[in-house]
């Protein structure tokens, strides 16, 4: 099902409510987790709860029927899931940000196809290998013939779309060409036998000779004007995501996740303190000062990533209120840099966590482990990568001359 009947899902009056919704499916992801990572995709009943609760129209224009919130609801509502369930959090925010971003800004022919006028439609995206694309696209009459190997398609498996990028053979070499294809013309590659965040079912989807016709072309490079008449189109107080630059969208959702799983960790280790029992007739760990030390600790690490992204929410919120795609070169830097960073804090915040909590935490179906392993896993995407990150951003801020990398450029 790639849409919503947008009468059941009225907006909500206030982001309070926006985060109500979210908050209240947290138990339910919570207790789901084991089983998204043995099914390794976002199950059946949690794409259900999530469209009943009508958070996929978070974003979307209000002219469609969406509910029109912006960059920090949409943050707040991923980091929010991402306390239930980091994999299920990690497919929304992309889901979403495919809609928003991405399919608005295809033909109206594909828009008709796709979505057909409704609030949302489910897609994932592959950019291909290091994100430089992949197999190769040959012209034919009406479009092209595709062929290759698409991998990391997050949300692929719950997607009824899948953009790919791949190079088109033209008389001046291979160039980058996006398109939007439907999944079942792709088959899957199951590889996605991983560490952590295994219920994102990100695996590799392989075309063989599909024909993609020209009208789902995606505009990478859009000009002035083609900017200026998608803004005219989805104006600020219709869909403030719409128009705004998805890198910077990145700074704020990507970091959510391993925010939020952080966030959902202190919580359990919290109880857990409360009422474990320590081996060998030590007695309750709620009685012991190292216990005490341990929590403040990881609790403080936890806030001091939050604050991080707050900034980087407030940055990146008051630039798209002010009809800015992207930030300055120096705003930009320090927004990659605290998206890595609330990784690195959020990793360290559950170490803590798990160094204090004993040998049965350990278990596959005990939520502190998984929660460090898709931390792990999640501050290692290219995007919050840290050496990357601080090498394009320290550039930047150093004033050092050469060109400025395209992730801050933008």
């Amino acid at each position: 099902m790639s849409t919503i009947d947008i009468e059941v899902h009225p907006r909500p009056d206030t982001a309070a409510d926006v985060f109500a919704r979210a908050a209240a499916l947290v138990p339910a992801l919570r207790e789901r987790a084991r089983y998204t990572e043995e099914l390794r995709q976002i199950p059946d009943e949690t794409m259900a709860e999530l469209y009943d609760s009508g958070l996929f129209l978070l974003a979307s224009p209000l002219s469609m029927g969406g509910w029109g919130y912006g960059i920090e609801e949409f943050g707040n509502v991923v980091r929010i899931l991402a306390r239930g369930c980091p994999s299920t959090a990690w497919v929304y925010s992309f889901m979403v940000i495919h809609f928003v971003q991405m399919i608005l800004e295809l033909p109206e022919q594909a828009q008709e196809e796709i979505h057909g006028g409704q609030p949302f439609a489910t897609s994932a995206n592959s950019s291909g290998f290091q994100a430089m694309g992949s197999g190769t696209a040959t012209p034919a009459p009406g479009g092209w013939r595709v062929s290759g190997r698409f991998p990391f398609a997050s949300g692929a498996m719950n997607s009824d779309w899948v953009f790919l990028t791949t190079l088109e053979d033209t008389s001046e070499g291979p160039k980058p060409l996006m398109a939007i294809v439907p999944m079942a013309d792709l088959e899957i590659e199951d590889v996605w036998h991983v560490q952590g965040l295994r219920g994102t079912g990100s695996n590799t989807l392989v075309a063989r000779d599909i024909f993609i016709p020209s009208y789902r072309r995606a505009n990478i490079t859009p000009t002035v004007e083609e900017r200026a008449a998608h803004v005219a189109k989805f104006p600020h107080a219709d869909s403030p995501l719409a128009t705004f630059s998805a890198l910077r969208t990145f700074d704020v959702v990507l970091p959510a996740v391993p925010l939020g799983a952080a966030e959902g960790a202190l919580e359990v280790f919290r109880e857990r303190i409360k009422t474990r029992e320590i081996a060998f007739h030590n007695g309750s760990q709620r009685d012991h000062p190292e216990a005490w030390v341990r929590y403040s600790d990881a609790h403080v690490t936890v806030q001091s990533a939050r604050l991080l992204w707050d900034e980087s929410v407030r940055v990146c919120a008051a630039l798209a209120a002010a009809g800015q795609r992207t930030g300055t070169h120096e705003q930009n830097a320090e927004l990659r840099l605290r998206t890595a960073k609330v990784g690195l804090l959020s990793r360290d915040a559950v170490s803590i966590m798990i160094d204090g909590a004993g040998s049965s935490i350990h278990h596959l179906d005990h939520p502190l482990q998984r929660f460090q392993r898709d931390i792990n896993v999640a501050k290692n995407h290219s995007y919050t990568h840290w050496d990357e990150s601080a090498t394009t951003a320290g550039q930047v801020l150093l004033g050092l001359e050469g060109p400025v990398h395209y992730l801050i450029d933008k």
